[in-house]
């Protein structure tokens, strides 16, 4: 799903933040590849920026900075700043944000440092026209965590496992079909909802 965030954002036109803290950009372009052909030659025009989160010992590059780790939340913060400013500067307009593995970066230090630190990727990207994404894995986190998380976000779509069959739900985000658990299946290209595939519903 976050992968066709990013996708959908690149043939808009629109610029995209990748913050990475489980997998390595590597690993994400490979994917990347796969939903989105054309993924590399967004990068070459210099519509693609990372922040390296994932300890991969990655280089940085003119679009790529890499911090200590998914531990160094100030790093993250700066970085995120300075991309965010950078998309500014070049007065690109709206610009999507996609973060992967968020729950890898609340994982270290207390609860409080972590919603503080979330706060503060908010407080960064609001007053600009930034569309962000957070991938997290709930148990990696309490449910209390989870929960008031949520409760912070402008909506969610939750997934869950019931033996071979995946499921999702909409909380928020607007005008949906359904709140029901509605059953999908996810492919390497697209996430296949009922007889739709998701890169068809605008």
């Amino acid at each position: 799903m976050v992968y066709g965030f990013i996708a959908e954002g690149l043939k808009r036109g629109e610029p995209v933040l990748l913050l990475t803290a489980a997998r390595s950009p590597q690993e994400i372009s490979e994917a990347m590849g796969v939903v989105l052909p054309q993924f590399w030659e967004y990068e070459q025009m210099g519509m693609v920026r990372w922040v390296d989160a994932s300890g991969s010992g990655g280089a940085p590059g003119p679009s790529r900075m890499v911090v200590k780790g998914a531990n160094d939340q100030a790093g993250i913060l700066t970085s995120v700043g300075a991309v965010a400013r950078s998309f500014e500067e070049a007065q690109t307009g709206s610009f999507r944000v996609a973060f992967l593995g968020l729950s890898a970066v609340l994982a270290h230090g207390d609860e409080r440092a972590g919603f503080s630190f979330l706060q503060n990727i908010v407080g960064i990207l609001k007053p600009r026209s930034a569309l962000a994404m957070y991938s997290l894995e709930a148990g990696a986190l309490s449910d209390a965590a989870v929960e008031s998380l949520l409760g912070r976000m402008d909506g969610a779509i939750i997934f869950r496992q019931d033996r071979d069959k995946t499921f999702l739900q909409v909380k928020g985000l607007g005008d949906v079909e359904t709140r029901d658990w509605v059953e999908c299946r996810a492919t390497a290209r697209a996430l296949i909802i009922g007889s739709f595939a998701l890169e068809r519903i605008r």
